[in-house]
């Protein structure tokens, strides 16, 4: 069985987030999520994205540490009690993890800001560009850690894994054209 929150977002595209029933609680108002105890919980941002660019909006509530936001290619499930750096997952998904770190594969980059209690996490991903890309903004500065060559159609998602630790979804946008800028010490974490 699984719970289904539906959102009609004021701007942005509507949004839902389809899992199973677990040991966490949702705010009936808005997509906040809060674990009630330890456990792995991936939660993936319908619908999938494709041929444009976007962003979605996350706000961190309460972090104890183990959380990461990412994207995954479109059509993978990764159930609870796993992750998204687990076998057979790992090669499917991207996601940027909470000290700092970007990963794909099971391989961390090393060189983004540390995310903390309150932080708004964005990602922008550019599914026209070539090659297309994801970048990381924290509370609206852009981080030097980007992901390149990531598929063509994705999902957004957040993960917990302690307990009390909180999470928001904002929104989910279509941009009219990519936020970026070069950055100094960018680094690229290339898909392959």
């Amino acid at each position: 069985m699984a719970s289904v929150a539906t959102l009609e977002a004021k701007e942005g595209i509507p949004i839902q987030i389809v899992v199973p029933y677990g040991q966490y609680t949702k705010n009936d108002k808005d997509f906040t999520y809060t674990a009630k105890m330890a456990t792995n919980m991936i939660f993936p941002v319908s619908p999938a994205v494709t041929n444009n660019v976007y962003r979605c909006k996350f706000k961190i509530n309460k972090i104890k540490g183990n959380q990461c936001f990412g994207f995954m290619r479109n059509g993978l499930t990764i159930p609870f009690n796993s992750g998204p750096n687990v076998s057979p997952f790992q090669g499917d998904n991207a996601f940027f993890y909470e000290d700092g770190s970007a990963f794909w594969n099971g391989v961390p980059t090393t060189g983004n800001k540390r995310m903390k209690d309150k932080d708004v996490i964005e990602i922008e991903v550019n599914l026209k560009a070539q090659p297309r890309t994801a970048h990381l903004f924290i509370n609206e500065k852009q981080q030097p850690i980007f992901i390149s060559n990531i598929p063509e159609e994705v999902q957004f998602f957040f993960f917990v894994a302690n307990k009390n630790d909180s999470v928001t979804v904002i929104s989910l946008k279509t941009m009219n054209e990519p936020t970026i800028t070069n950055i100094s010490g960018a680094k690229e974490l290339r898909w392959f």
